[in-house]
């Protein structure tokens, strides 16, 4: 007969409840006898009617594993170790990053403080090497996020072959974020910056904010320390330079010399070979705008007004004033202005392009973006017209024209040639 499992009073199989203790009844266990000592019938749980006993702790509740769970238990344990693998190396590669995380943090901020030449010490030896002082400064200048740092966030953090790799944001103080990348490598134990690229931005280009998607740095010649290549301008004055009528027609912005407004040239009579140069090699970055007509002289000197009657100019044009008729015998960049011009732009405006020019005894050559414009070699006899007597090589400074137009100069640099 079943019995109530509260009190252990016998019940009624119909009952839902005890009648002694008020317990529900839906689990009365069914009650079994043995005989006692005495002749008696005890009460006992039948074995069967027992709690099972749980699967850890008895026989009666012990299952077989299906191969199902066996495979889920080894994917799962396989999941775990790749995640605690994935860990680890994530781990570790922020570990041997970090200090590399602090150097170019550090690069940032020297930037914004504006120690544009403390970070530059702060690169790396082949940085250096590469590029110079100039370009760096242009660089920098042509990005004004690098100037107003306000935070960095790094996405991407890796090393091999000891070269650090490092991707993120930067964000400047009114919010904007800009995607970059960043190379260093470990010298005398410090990272130094090798490589920076901001890979989520146009250079601004000073003049209007110009930003015309065929914007390209040009190539710059290969340098050495050895090739003792000088800079005659330092990206920020115009110390070293001097300009006749109407200086008000240069500055400096963005770390590029603007020539534009009345007629005036602009004399380098700064303390390298103390302005004067024979056999050279003279290299620029030049960017016209439409209608500029502007030039680069060599082997002249200072004068006070006027059009520089000492030297050679070497022409600056690319396309003829907006709203005027096309030139008859136009005269473009690269060009020897009156002696040996020439008639076609290998460039367009608002792009910079190189532009060189290498003196050696009487041979005179010019280039654009290592293309040769001129060839030529000055004759024993030559005899000028009036106009241009002076146009002879003879040793001088160098000088830019301004003159109702707009070009802009930067990384300007000359080496002695023997």
């Amino acid at each position: 007969m079943p019995f109530c499992a509260n009190c252990g009073v016998n019940v009624h199989s119909g009952d839902k409840f005890c009648p002694s203790c008020g317990h529900p009844l839906e689990h009365a266990s069914p009650r079994v006898e043995v005989s006692g000592t005495s002749g008696t019938r005890l009460p006992v749980e039948s074995p069967q009617a027992s709690r099972p006993t749980s699967p850890a702790g008895g026989t009666a509740g012990r299952q077989k594993l299906s191969g199902c769970a066996l495979a889920g238990i080894v994917g799962g344990s396989l999941v775990l170790l790749c995640v605690l693998g994935l860990g680890i190396v994530i781990a570790l590669s922020f570990s041997l990053t970090s200090g590399a995380v602090d150097a170019i943090e550090d690069h940032f901020q020297m930037l914004k403080h504006g120690e544009i030449e403390k970070a530059y010490q702060n690169t790396s030896a082949g940085f250096r090497s590469v590029t110079s002082w100039q370009q760096y400064q242009t660089f920098v200048s042509s990005y004004p996020v690098l100037r107003d740092v306000a935070s960095s966030s790094f996405e991407e953090r890796s090393i091999e072959n000891g070269v650090a790799t490092l991707g993120g944001l930067v964000t400047d103080s009114s919010g904007r974020q800009s995607p970059f990348r960043a190379r260093l490598v470990k010298e005398g134990g410090l990272w130094k910056v090798m490589a920076v690229e901001l890979t989520g931005q146009v250079p601004v280009i000073p003049q209007g904010g110009v930003n015309p998607p065929t914007q390209t740095s040009p190539p710059v010649p290969p340098r050495t320390e050895t090739e003792a290549w000088q800079s005659l301008f330092d990206g920020r004055t115009l110390e070293g330079w001097q300009a006749g009528e109407s200086p008000e027609s240069f500055k400096v912005e963005n770390g590029a010399i603007v020539a534009e407004g009345r007629r005036s040239h602009l004399y380098y009579t700064g303390p390298v070979q103390r302005g004067t140069f024979t056999n050279f090699e003279f290299s620029a970055e030049v960017m016209t705008f439409p209608g500029a007509n502007s030039g680069g002289y060599f082997h002249t000197r200072w004068q006070p007004e006027g059009f520089p009657l000492a030297g050679y100019e070497v022409q600056i044009s690319n396309t003829d004033p907006p709203g005027t008729p096309p030139s008859a015998r136009p005269s473009r960049s690269g060009g020897l202005w009156g002696i040996v011009d020439h008639p076609v732009a290998v460039v367009g405006d608002h792009q910079w392009f190189t532009l060189s020019i290498r003196v050696v005894g009487k041979r005179i050559q010019t280039g654009i973006n290592g293309q040769v414009i001129v060839d030529y070699t000055e004759p024993d006899d030559v005899v000028r017209p009036a106009n241009l007597a002076g146009r002879l090589l003879s040793g001088g400074t160098f000088a830019l024209q301004a003159g109702g137009s707009t070009t802009l100069y930067r990384s300007i640099q000359v080496r002695q040639l023997p």
